[in-house]
């Protein structure tokens, strides 16, 4: 929202936003990529690398592409 200017349209864009990603990801899978996500930032070393594998990607993958529907469909 702050970055869209904190105004009804925006919340309007956010919230569709939101509603396209969860009509196109499943929750457990959104809650998988967001963890990957997180380690990624936070998890530093041996802990972090294992969420930078090639099945981490393609968890975050899945988001990546749902994000990208909800800004061709929202925004």
């Amino acid at each position: 929202m702050a970055t869209n200017g904190q105004s009804p349209d925006a919340l309007r864009r956010c919230s569709c936003a939101i509603d396209v990603i969860a009509s196109v990801l499943p929750f457990e899978s959104y809650e998988k990529a967001e963890t990957v996500l997180r380690m990624r930032r936070s998890a530093g070393g041996y802990l972090g690398q294992e969420f930078r594998t090639g099945m981490s990607n393609t968890i975050v993958t899945g988001l990546e592409e749902a994000q990208a529907e909800a800004e061709v469909r929202c925004f």
